[in-house]
């Protein structure tokens, strides 16, 4: 489309024209609305206009016409894959036949897969990066064969930039392509994309981009701040013992000290569907640079412990740990009623079973509405950030990672030792990042590429040709 500087340049143009000569040329201006509307409109001096038009190699075909005082017309007819040459025809003041004639091309962009994700063993994330501007809907098809019909397997708003796919089966190959359908039903489709399903080394929950008021009112929770946060995905449970040590074994280091729980003797070893204890924030690292390596990803941590890479397996910052908990900005995971042992396990059942002692297996209480496991009690969670105030903001902060430096790290969510006000989503905790207890232990994140949607219009002008 003509840019809006060569149409100021024609209208000083045409001002010079009118000075020049008594009937000055007229000039003809398409925009393109959508996928089936353009705005055309004109500037010139004549006794009448006529406006034809051409859809491709088809006979100019008359629109409309208009007396003297008309400038402007709409098309509501048009349609996406097809070339439409405009006509303005007119007699001018002193007699002269003139003519105008503009082309544009008109279609429904076709969407293309950015990316696709496994998240579990029998769903994955798909994603695009733009979509037409036209564009209603997505629709995502599927087929295992070429010669196979594709099946819609998902529809969701072109704005939302990202669908899940569900039901896939492990090591079997799949073709998927995107269809992007209009508000009139138009439709048009993008490349063929090949993927075979894998199981990833964690069990995995999205979640997609978010703005979210984080903090409360109490103490180190304050103040309330907005955070915008890109998608991500955290694992669905705390890292359990049979993780933890089947890391140790693959880099060769010891195995976390026993944390000499009465009822569970040798509990790394004989327990491993239990969250794994006793792991300093430094641990906790190792084990994800351990886990991206495992991936085919790189190492999110240096020697230092310093992030170097957003792509690889990482702690979760605080704010993508309190999103999570807080899913519905509710107090906890699972809404705002307060907590008791159906929904956690936290200190309170140390009172109602005599001194009962240590976390249970992860999974065991219900999942939030994400569906993720053990965000309140159990065990506390090392996040990655180091431990510092909030920083006092108007306006809204994007992916925070917290400070710089600092001596202790985040945790969060409480532990099987603790009472229930540590529960709250919003409450934060501080550890030394080399100290380890039997009630702290971790989850891991990774951030995902769902990029902010670009929405594109490239319906164009093609030329322009002027003849007396």
């Amino acid at each position: 489309m003509r840019g809006t500087n060569r149409w100021i340049l024609s209208l000083v143009l045409l001002s010079l024209g009118c000075a020049a000569h008594g009937s000055p040329p007229p000039k003809l201006r398409i925009r393109p609305l959508d996928d089936h509307r353009a705005e055309i409109t004109w500037i010139g001096v004549a006794r009448n206009w006529k406006l034809d038009r051409e859809r491709d190699a088809e006979a100019f075909v008359m629109l409309a016409r208009l007396d003297s005082s008309q400038k402007i017309w709409y098309d509501t007819t048009l349609a996406p894959g097809h070339l439409f040459t405009y006509r303005l025809s007119a007699t001018g003041l002193d007699g002269t036949d003139i003519a105008v004639t503009d082309t544009v091309r008109m279609f429904l962009y076709p969407p293309a897969i950015a990316g696709i994700r496994a998240v579990n063993s029998e769903s994955a994330i798909v994603w695009w990066d733009t979509v037409d501007a036209a564009a209603a809907n997505v629709r995502v098809l599927r087929r295992e064969q070429e010669w196979e019909t594709w099946t819609a397997v998902s529809e969701v708003h072109a704005q939302r930039g990202w669908s899940m796919l569900a039901n896939l089966d492990v090591r079997r190959k799949y073709q998927f392509r995107l269809q992007s359908v209009s508000n009139h039903g138009v439709s048009s489709y993008g490349q063929i994309v090949e993927y075979t399903h894998h199981a990833p080394v964690l069990q995995w929950v999205f979640l997609p981009r978010t703005e979210f008021a984080m903090g409360s009112f109490l103490g180190d929770e304050s103040p309330v701040h907005k955070v915008a946060l890109s998608p991500y995905l955290l694992s669905q449970h705390e890292i359990t013992n049979g993780d933890y040590i089947e890391s140790c074994y693959g880099d060769s280091v010891p195995l976390p000290e026993d944390p000499d729980f009465a009822s569970m003797p040798g509990y790394c070893l004989n327990y491993p569907g239990f969250p794994i204890v006793n792991v300093s924030w430094y641990d906790a690292v190792r084990f994800c640079n351990w886990l991206s390596h495992k991936a085919g990803l790189p190492a999110a941590y240096d020697a230092d412990g310093r992030l170097v890479s957003k792509e690889g397996i990482r702690l979760p910052t605080e704010a993508e740990w309190e999103h999570a908990a807080r899913f519905q900005q509710a107090d906890y995971p699972w809404g705002d009623a307060n907590p008791d042992l159906r929904r956690a396990r936290f200190g309170e059942v140390a009172v109602e079973k005599r001194g009962a002692k240590g976390p249970v297996a992860v999974g065991r209480y219900p999942a939030s509405p994400p569906g993720l496991y053990d965000l309140a009690g159990n065990v506390w969670e090392w996040c990655n950030d180091w431990y510092g105030p909030f920083a006092k903001s108007d306006s809204t902060v994007g992916d925070p990672f917290g400070p710089r430096t600092g001596w202790s790290k985040g945790i969060r969510g409480g532990s099987w030792a603790d009472m229930a006000t540590t529960l709250r989503g919003s409450n934060r905790d501080r550890l030394d990042p080399a100290l380890s207890l039997a009630t702290v232990g971790f989850r891991v994140a990774q951030s995902v590429p769902v990029n902010v949607l670009v929405t594109i219009n490239r319906r164009w002008i093609e030329n322009e040709e002027l003849s007396h």
